[in-house]
């Protein structure tokens, strides 16, 4: 649900103004730190083993789910606080690096 809301919300942010006011900024800050925690949270998701059982070893479990859209969603959520001026920011610039993660309305329709 929070996906949603988010697609809808950032291109109305985006739109406003050509620059980003640092409160825009940081009222979009707030869903990438959810979207990170989502990518944290599903390194725990257990899975069923070559066995078919279910691996609850915490290792195991954390090895299998890391891959690189792990990597990806931190680009996504901190890139533009280290790469561009906060203060500078091209609404359209910031849009590009956002894009990608709709990929997400996607990936959640194969993991159910």
């Amino acid at each position: 649900m929070l996906l949603v809301i988010y697609v809808m919300n950032l291109p109305i942010i985006i739109a406003e103004n050509s620059l980003m006011a640092r409160p825009q900024f940081f009222s979009l800050m707030i869903y990438d730190i959810v979207f990170m925690m989502d990518r944290i949270l599903d390194l725990f998701v257990g899975f069923i083993n070559k066995e078919g059982q279910f691996e609850n070893k915490l290792r195991n479990v954390i090895t299998k789910n890391f891959s690189s859209t792990f990597y990806l969603e931190a680009f996504y959520a901190f890139s533009p606080l280290f790469l561009f001026n906060i203060n500078q920011m091209q609404s359209m610039v910031y849009f590009l690096i956002k894009i990608p993660r709709f990929n997400r309305l996607f990936d959640m329709d194969q993991a159910v």
